[in-house]
């Protein structure tokens, strides 16, 4: 008995041990009925001072037990919070069957898409955007590809598009690296879904969807078309076979800057040192007598280029190529340039100015047309006489169809409607386009300015229309160390610095000297032009101006003449006529 005595009485506290302990952590409810689980709850929650345990039939100390235990609440771990998405940008514009959807499609990677993303984000800023470009690179910046990256003197620069500036600051081609762009495969760091490589071949506004090469569909909202110019080729060039076909070629592009630097430079710079190691003693090597002396390298077979056309690109590229040196210090490319005008730049500078450059240089510049595909085929009207798409003063060609860059046509507010293939107007329609996909409705009213660099030594800026068949009036004077592309770009308030940040230019990034011109327009006194300097002088800083018939200026080129645009913008714009044109000249400081 004492024994079966011990073990009840054991299993009893046992319980009530457990009874206590469960209710303490989970909150009970009286029972209504007799039996063992309420008779221990209530002696565990109101007998604090026995301390006697009470006997019960082993039975229902067992029951009592088992209740207990029953009451215990079960300790689970939570489960983990869901992971969030690997690409939630991607995941965001992904659907069934592979076909895309964005409120906002850009068709084209180039400045104008860049600008256009980055006005977006600034207004809206939880959009996803996606961009398509036919490019295998991410967005870059087109200037560099004809100008410095010719001058580096980095070997491996071809590969790392790395180079300097005329003011020696390092700068790299692409406005932001790779992962600063999201792909379907890989989150970014913006919302810019980047479908590089891809091109798009139609565009459908019932159903607003652009078509990709591959099949697939990009729904959108809005939807924008930068997709720049293409490199027009000449007739005869499809006609070659294909083996000559492969001395041929265009620069646009990143890849065709590659394609020609290799055969051009990066082969004859090879050659040429190889033939200076081979031709060096080895160190240490003895002399077979004093007088001796390494034998000189033989000379490097020129490479001969032709480049058809005398414009902007070309000249620039010519210039380029001529300045080449392979380490013994020989030019391993000869230049030559072909155009049906009678100067280079004959279709923009006056003959004087023309003749004159056209003894510096010899190249080609590139005939740039519109590539406007897509718009002929959504059935958006395209301007005969310029080419390109025309849209309305907000960059619309129709509700919710924009467009911006080299591929429009618009409206001057000043010179009436024209189509331009310069960085400035590629910036600044892309940002304006971008603000009225969100819904700002601002009007394009920007005067847009371009520039042109022969080397880090000559440079011009220019704006409005430039016509050697209107009446030119230069004024000109000797140039200064100062007046150069060089320390422009070393003085960072040009243009030339804003190339590898489109941000940092906008419409009132020059400040326009209202006060001041007309200033010179109440004082000015009629006096006759001055004539046009003799050939032989040296054109080393000055201002020429294109008049109308009405002696309106309506174009100016500033000639090693910097940060003077938004004066002649101002000019430009308020139409006036002028008759003492030395007075406005000095508003550019021509002389000083």
């Amino acid at each position: 008995m004492f024994s079966r005595f011990t073990a009840v009485a054991a299993v009893a506290a046992s319980a009530s041990v457990l009874a206590m302990k469960a209710t303490s952590i989970k909150e009970t409810t009286a029972s209504t009925g007799p039996g063992p689980r309420a008779l221990f709850r209530q002696f565990a929650l109101h007998n604090d001072a026995a301390p006697v345990q009470p006997v019960l039939p082993v039975s229902d100390a067992e029951a009592a037990a088992t209740a207990a235990l029953e009451d215990k609440p079960e300790v689970t771990t939570p489960p983990p919070p869901p992971a969030p998405p690997a690409n939630p940008y991607a995941d965001a514009v992904t659907l069934p069957g592979g076909n895309l959807r964005a409120k906002y499609v850009l068709v084209g990677t180039g400045t104008a898409s860049y600008s256009a993303a980055a006005a977006i984000m600034e207004r809206d800023p939880t959009a996803v955007i996606i961009m398509i470009g036919e490019d295998v690179e991410v967005p870059y910046a087109r200037p560099p590809i004809t100008k410095e990256l010719w001058f580096s003197q980095d070997p491996d620069v071809v590969d790392t598009l790395n180079y300097c500036d005329w003011a020696g600051n390092d700068v790299t081609l692409h406005y932001q690296p790779p992962t600063y762009y999201t792909s379907l495969k890989a989150k970014g760091d913006t919302p810019i879904v980047l479908l590089n490589g891809v091109r798009a071949v139609d565009l459908d506004l019932k159903q607003r969807f652009v078509l990709l090469a591959d099949g697939r569909k990009v729904f959108f909202d809005q939807v924008l078309l930068a997709t720049g110019g293409t490199p027009a080729t000449l007739p005869a060039a499809k006609a070659l076979p294909e083996h000559a076909k492969q001395h041929v070629t265009t620069l646009r592009t990143v890849a065709d800057y590659r394609k020609l630097y290799t055969k051009l430079v990066g082969d004859a710079k090879a050659t040429a040192a190889a033939a200076v190691a081979a031709t060096t003693p080895a160190e240490g090597a003895e002399a077979e007598s004093a007088a001796s002396a390494p034998t000189p390298a033989a000379p490097v077979a020129q490479k001969h280029v032709v480049v058809i056309g005398g414009s902007f690109l070309g000249s620039e590229v010519a210039c380029a190529l001529a300045q080449q040196r392979t380490p013994n210090g020989e030019a391993p490319i000869k230049v030559t340039q072909v155009f049906p005008e009678e100067g280079n730049m004959g279709r923009v500078f006056p003959r004087y100015l023309t003749n004159w450059t056209t003894g510096k240089m010899r190249q080609l510049g590139i005939d740039i047309r519109s590539k406007s595909l897509l718009a002929e085929k959504a059935g958006l009207e395209l301007d005969e006489k310029r080419g390109g798409i025309l849209v309305n003063a907000e960059l619309e060609a129709r509700s919710g169809v924009f467009a911006a860059g080299d591929v429009t046509s618009f409206h001057d507010i000043a010179l009436g409607r024209r189509r331009i293939e310069h960085y400035d107007h590629a910036v600044l329609t892309g940002r304006v386009a971008g603000e009225n996909m969100t819904g700002a409705r601002s009007p394009y009213s920007h005067q847009s300015m371009f520039w042109s660099d022969l080397g880090p030594k000559i440079g011009y800026e220019a704006i409005g229309i430039l016509d050697p068949a209107l009446t030119t009036v230069g004024i000109w004077a000797k140039g200064r160390p100062s007046d150069t592309p060089q320390a422009a770009t070393s003085a960072g308030d040009n243009i030339r610095s804003a190339v590898a940040d489109p941000s940092k230019l906008s419409a009132s990034s020059v400040a326009d000297d209202a006060a001041a011109v007309a200033a010179a327009e109440a004082s000015q006194v009629a006096t006759p032009p001055p004539p046009p300097p003799a050939e032989h002088e040296t054109y080393g800083k000055g201002v020429v101006f294109y008049l109308n018939k009405r002696r309106q200026v309506v174009g100016m080129l500033l000639w090693n003449n910097f940060g003077q645009v938004g004066k002649a913008r101002n000019i430009i714009l308020e139409g006036r006529e002028w008759h003492d044109l030395t007075e406005l000249a000095r508003l550019f400081k021509v002389n000083e």
